[in-house]
């Protein structure tokens, strides 16, 4: 049976090392792993297209917060 949650991630990882206080730990760890391999490849399905209009002579943009590169 595959792990895919991060509750059953927390529980096997608990039972393995005898010590459920570090579930905190646990998942600063899982998220710091995933960002890593997130940000490791550059994963089209996970990457959304925008658009937004320009107008001349404007300088600066604000563009939405889901936006991290162009």
């Amino acid at each position: 049976m595959a792990i895919r949650t991060l509750s059953e991630i927390r529980t096997y990882l608990g039972i393995i090392l005898r010590d459920t206080s570090i579930n905190s730990t646990i998942t600063d760890c899982l998220n710091l792993a995933l960002s890593e391999i997130y940000y490791y490849y550059p994963w089209a399905c996970l990457r959304r297209k925008t658009t937004f209009a320009t107008v001349a002579s404007t300088e600066e943009y604000r563009l939405d917060e889901e936006v991290d590169r162009i």
